[in-house]
Order: structure tokens, then sequence, then C-alpha cells
């Protein structure tokens, strides 16, 4: 397996956690969409140096809750 594969077979199963096998695409909505890509997107990852996906490549930062 190589690494290209390695890596969509990790997003597949991160998409998979919002939408299991069993849903049929038919019955998502375009909002849960968005929000499923605004979660992934601001998810930190290792091989980006823990920044998100929205950080490296259009220098949004993410929003974050602080706990006090």
């Amino acid at each position: 397996m190589s690494y290209a594969d390695e890596r969509g077979n990790f997003a597949v199963g991160l998409i998979r956690q919002y939408f299991p096998k069993q849903r049929p695409f038919a019955t998502i909505t375009q909002e849960e969409i968005q929000l499923v890509m605004n979660k992934l997107n601001n998810r930190s990852r290792k091989s980006l140096g823990f920044k998100t996906p929205n950080q490296e490549c259009f220098g949004i930062d993410p929003f974050v809750a602080l706990a006090s």
C-alpha cells in the first residue's frame, strides 16, 4: 500500500465517522456536508506540524474555545 493510499483511507475513515456506510448519500444535506468540512479542515494534523489544513493552506485560524 502506498503513502497516498494510506492517506486516502485515513480521510475516508474520518468522513465515515460522520456518515456511516449504511446511510445513503442522497439523505445527506448540504448543511451537514458543510459542517463536516469545517470540522475536518479545522482538525490539526501531525503531518502539517499540528496545524490545521485551513491554517496551512489559507492562514485561517480555527475557532477555539478556551477553558478557564
